[in-house]
């Protein structure tokens, strides 16, 4: 009679341990650091599907997003569990933590009709090569006991670390405009990037520090900047950007050269550049009149009218979205004549790359 007692008492405690940890998630469970969600079912279901979605290569230094997603089984509510090998995980949201550098839910997720249940988490490159995430998932019938619970694990899902990669200037350009200088460029990659000191010089010799645009750290996305500068005086000015890391090292941009001149004609590059799929076109006219805006295609072709008509003087930016076209080169065109006889008409090309 003791023995019975005894033992519905164990299976009584094996119940409420494995519901407790279920709310709150615990780790050891994926096939880096354990036997899987045992507490659950002693062996892994087939009809639980587990995976995870993000970049295979990485570059070190930078941090990515991941997703782990699980659909199948019972159903009801899910939890899950990721690893990697080598490199760091984090937390994404509140309904993931971190226990002993292992990521698990923080309270179970329940599941829509026909849709897999998911985690979003951060993935942090530390060592170069290649790594291995690691994943397991659980989902039961939400009766708070392990009965007729089912989990798997994920497959084993390689990423490679990739050397880190400096910041790399893909283009840097300074545009006039009536009120003032815009400056813009863009960077194909950033590692420990704190930001862009924007310098000014009047003789080509002597820069002086005019303003500072914040960088985007460690990525390997396109990223575009601005700055827009306000000399005052009519002339030629000479700029170049000072890229700062995080340690204090830095390195200097090639100079661009502009003349400033108020109350002129002036169509400035398009930005971004490249763009996808809205870009700005930003032109001054010094007085009133007639003005057209048009856009064409490599061949020549008229593909689109942005402005046609009466227009007044000063600065006036457009923009336009090319979500309807493919990519490739086209052409902006500015044409402008009024009644007293002045008349003015230019061109610049621009990339829509998607």
């Amino acid at each position: 009679m003791k023995v019975n007692i005894l033992l519905a008492v164990l299976f009584l405690s094996i119940i409420a341990y494995a519901s407790a940890e279920f709310f709150t998630g615990i780790v050891g469970a994926t096939q880096l650091n354990g036997e899987g969600c045992l507490c659950h079912s002693l062996t892994p279901n087939p009809l639980v599907n587990v995976w995870i979605e993000g970049p295979d290569t990485v570059a070190q230094g930078e941090t990515i997003q991941y997703r782990v997603f699980m659909e199948g089984g019972p159903s009801a509510f899910g939890g899950f569990n990721a690893a990697s090998r080598f490199n760091d995980l984090s937390p994404a949201d509140s309904s993931v933590h971190e226990i002993d550098g292992e990521l698990t839910h923080s309270y179970p997720q329940p599941f829509a009709i026909s849709l897999p249940v998911s985690w979003l988490f951060n993935y942090t490159a530390i060592s170069q090569g290649w790594d291995t995430l690691y994943s397991a998932g659980n989902s039961v019938n939400g009766d708070n006991t392990p009965n007729d619970d089912q989990w798997n694990f994920g497959d084993k899902f390689p990423v490679f670390v990739s050397p880190p990669v400096p910041v790399e200037l893909v283009s840097f350009s300074a545009d006039p405009g009536n009120k003032g200088i815009h400056l813009s460029w863009t960077t194909a990659s950033e590692l420990n990037n704190n930001g862009f000191e924007v310098k000014r010089s009047v003789n080509e010799k002597d820069f002086y520090t005019i303003g500072f645009i914040k960088g985007c750290g460690t990525t390997t996305a396109l990223n575009s900047y601005s700055f827009f500068d306000s000399p005052g005086n009519s002339g030629t000015y000479y700029y170049r950007l000072k890229q700062v890391d995080f340690n204090g090292t830095s390195t200097y941009s090639g100079i661009v050269s502009v003349s400033f001149n108020p109350n002129t004609f002036i169509l400035t590059q398009n930005y971004p550049n490249p763009f996808n799929p809205e870009t700005v076109i930003s032109f001054s006219i010094p007085e009133e009149g007639y003005l057209n805006l048009k856009i064409y295609n490599i061949r020549g072709e008229l593909i689109d009218i942005l402005s046609d008509g009466s227009i007044s003087s000063g600065s006036h930016s457009i923009v336009w979205n090319a979500s309807s076209f493919s990519s490739g080169v086209y052409f902006y065109k500015l044409g402008f004549e009024n009644e007293a006889g002045l008349k003015f008409s230019e061109a610049k090309k621009m990339l829509l790359a998607k």
